[in-house]
């Protein structure tokens, strides 16, 4: 297994990913929400082009993948930060160490970030199924949980 920067001949997995996701309804979004490919495809342009990080683990096929998109504190403007936006190993891979590897590159590639002073922090988010994980083993600490209201 091995963890690579994305490239743009990863954009069909990038996008079925996100479908998959949502489609299984890990979200909260409703049934009526369509996602919209051409955005889909901006978003991982946009990780691709510096404006983020995006992480494939593969072996003989995709295994894996963490991304994070750099974006302005909401309360400083001028001060940028790394969130992840999305991690998600394949039924076939978990558990073993493609998460565990997926989340250790991603971090050590923010803290290179942080070093070259482009963002202040980065975040990790559990969202669901992943609220069992425990990112303390990371480093990360718990600063923020959100609940959203089903209609």
């Amino acid at each position: 297994m091995n963890i690579r920067k994305a490239t743009i001949h990863d954009l069909n997995y990038f996008i079925q990913t996100i479908h998959k996701i949502h489609d299984n309804d890990f979200t909260h979004y409703g049934t009526d929400v369509v996602l919209d490919d051409n955005h889909l495809n901006t978003m991982f342009n946009i990780l691709l082009h510096g404006g983020g990080i995006c992480l494939i683990a593969e072996s003989d096929s995709y295994c894996g993948i963490v991304a994070g998109i750099i974006n302005k504190n909401m309360w400083q403007p001028k001060v940028y930060m790394l969130h992840q936006i999305i991690l998600y190993v394949e039924d076939d891979w978990r558990h073993t160490k493609v998460g565990y590897n997926l989340i250790n590159e991603f971090k050590k590639i923010a803290n290179q970030l942080k070093q070259e002073k482009r963002i202040l922090n980065h975040t990790i988010v559990a969202a669901e199924p992943l609220f069992e994980i425990d990112f303390t083993r990371f480093g990360y600490q718990l600063s923020e949980k959100t609940w959203s209201m089903e209609i």
